[in-house]
């Protein structure tokens, strides 16, 4: 049975990760059942080498589909904070960006299409990427274009007090929130709209190009990366 593990070394995992000693369990059982089907007479052996390939096939299966869902939510998530905030009129208010982002996330709940894990995870890939995209404007609001604005290229052509008002509340928020969604950090498993990555063993830097789950390094196989700028 696939199952969100919740200890602190863990959290780098992906939801539904299964460890070893569940897959085993799950193998030990096929391999029962497959036996049982013989009346106890085929090879032992055979038996888990076929219960093997079924419970490996069937979490690679699981594996796929939990990964294409919790895309879908963190597409599903970027478009619905878009069309909230492309509303946003004359005057912008701090709260604005936290009140836009907790109905967009409400919104994919009510939805309910999506499981609450896929549901989690999207909303946390999106506050990271949020952040980052405010980190990137830094500086540039009242100069930024809709090539390279990202999630607030709806804005490009406001006005200059608009533009103050709208980075002064990206601002606010990112202060609430940036030192609890850990923006610098990433694991394996994680979601990401891309990016440049430096693997914090072994120093392995590589490029992301397209939304997707963060892979394990390239070079050495291990999980943890920093966001490169």
């Amino acid at each position: 049975m696939l199952k969100s593990n919740k200890s602190s070394t863990d959290e780098q995992k992906p939801t539904g990760y299964v460890d070893q000693e569940e897959r085993r369990k799950m193998i030990e059982e096929a391999a029962y059942f497959i036996s049982s089907k013989e009346g106890f007479t085929s090879d032992p052996a055979a038996a888990w080498l076929a219960a093997e390939k079924e419970i490996d096939e069937r979490l690679k299966k699981q594996d796929r589909v939990r990964k294409e869902e919790e895309l879908l939510v963190f597409e599903h998530l970027r478009k619905e904070l878009g069309k909230i905030l492309v509303n946003v009129k004359r005057t912008i208010p701090e709260e604005t960006i936290k009140q836009a982002m907790d109905e967009a996330i409400q919104k994919i709940k009510e939805m309910g299409e999506f499981t609450t894990e896929s549901v989690n995870k999207g909303s946390k890939a999106l506050k990271k990427d949020f952040a980052r995209a405010i980190e990137e404007l830094n500086g540039t609001w009242l100069s930024m274009s809709g090539k390279t604005a990202g999630y607030f290229s709806i804005w490009a052509k406001r006005s200059a007090s608009f533009l103050k008002q709208a980075e002064t509340a990206a601002e606010h928020w990112l202060k609430q929130k940036g030192n609890k969604i850990n923006r610098h950090t990433f694991h394996s498993g994680e979601i990401t709209s891309g990016g440049t990555f430096a693997c914090q063993f072994c120093g392995h830097i590589f490029k992301q190009e397209e939304t997707d789950h963060l892979p394990p390094c390239p070079a050495c196989g291990e999980t943890e990366f920093k966001i490169c700028p």
